[in-house]
Formats: C-alpha cells, structure tokens, sequence
C-alpha cells in the first residue's frame, strides 16, 4: 500500500465506522474488517518513521492489501444490488474502497 496521508486513512475508517453503525439489515462483518484493516495500515504508516522509512515498502506488512480486498469484496457481496434504482449506500461505499485497492 502506496504512502497515505493519516488523515486518510482515519476517513476511510469513519466511512467504513459508518457502515457498521447505520445498516442493521445486512452483515456488517466486512465493513469492522475493513476498519481493522485500516486502522493496521494507519499505524504501520505512522511507525514507519520510527524504523527510518519514509513509506511503506509495497510488500509489508504482509497481507494488508489482500485483507483490504478482501473486506471490499465482502461488503459488496453483502449488499446485493438488482442493478436498478440507487445502489445501497454501504455497497456503494464497499465499491469505492475495492476501486481504491492499489492506492
């Protein structure tokens, strides 16, 4: 995962947060791993430093990218879309994350 702004990252989760908070109809499992996923990469970034990078090496930590795959691809599973009329907002959300998966 290419550097990120902090601030970034805390949006993402406060979306993803969101989606956990504000359906009750759905399995909101893949938007608390997202979160999880996040939050990881939030403090793996602000180590980063510390160890003396000044970004992340595409390949550590290891799994972070499939895991954040993963919890996008889970939400739009979790959130079925007939293809007619507004998407739901979590599976909208679920999109946009999958779509940002190399960033």
């Amino acid at each position: 995962m290419a550097a990120q702004p902090l601030g970034g990252l805390d949006a993402l989760a406060g979306d993803a947060r969101h989606a956990v908070t504000g359906d009750t109809r759905h399995d909101t499992t893949w938007a608390q791993a997202m979160i999880d996923v996040l939050l990881e990469a939030k403090d793996a970034v602000a180590d980063a430093p510390a160890a003396g990078q000044h970004h992340l090496d595409t390949h550590a930590p290891t799994g972070l990218q499939e895991r954040y795959r993963n919890a996008a691809l889970c939400g739009i599973a979790a959130h079925p879309y007939p293809g007619s009329g507004p998407k739901p907002k979590a599976r909208a959300l679920a999109e946009r994350l999958r779509d940002r998966t190399e960033e």
